[in-house]
């Protein structure tokens, strides 16, 4: 017959080597977005860096604008690199408490 554990509750521990491999696929996924945006955006801005010329006695070249360049693809790379590093820092955290636990 067993008798009732005293004390706390075990916690469910995930291991520190998971956090840190997820960390690290979630920065390279992270870097690879922004680099592919980055290139996007670079190929982009050139294509559209000049103007088209109108015909003689047109006057809505005066209003013309270049087209704008999306930058989310940036911002949402940047986004995922930096959750993927705070994964890794929360990782280290972890290690580094557990280590003076002990």
């Amino acid at each position: 017959m067993q008798t009732p554990r005293s004390g706390p509750p075990r916690r469910l521990h995930v291991p520190l080597v998971v956090l840190l491999i997820v960390g690290v696929l979630v920065t390279v996924a992270g870097e690879g977005w922004f680099l592919t945006a980055k290139d996007t955006v670079a190929s982009s801005a050139q294509r559209s860096n000049s103007l088209p010329t109108l015909p003689v006695h047109v006057y809505a070249q005066y209003t013309q604008h270049l087209p704008a360049i999306d930058t989310s693809g940036l911002w949402t790379g940047l986004l995922i690199a930096g959750s993927g590093i705070a994964v890794l820092l929360a990782a280290a955290a972890v290690a580094i408490r557990r280590s003076y636990v002990r």
